[in-house]
């Protein structure tokens, strides 16, 4: 649901679902938050954000990491 707001620009709504999901103590996959990071992230053209997203994924930085999505919504 959140990917297919995301796909169609509505952000708000995005964000909101997003937060529901994660507030109900369900986890998404890895897959699912990167697939709805990196739609943001293209369609807000934000590459540099996505790249510096996924460095901290990778280097298991969390919390900047979120501190990085927040930004970009």
């Amino acid at each position: 649901m959140v990917l297919c707001l995301v796909k169609l620009r509505r952000f708000d709504e995005a964000r909101a679902d997003l937060d529901r999901v994660l507030a109900s103590s369900y986890v998404p996959s890895n897959n699912a938050c990167s697939l709805v990071v990196d739609e943001l992230c293209i369609l807000r053209q934000c590459f540099c954000r996505l790249i510096l997203y996924k460095s901290l994924c990778y280097s298991r930085l969390t919390m900047e990491a979120i501190k990085v999505v927040k930004d970009m919504a």
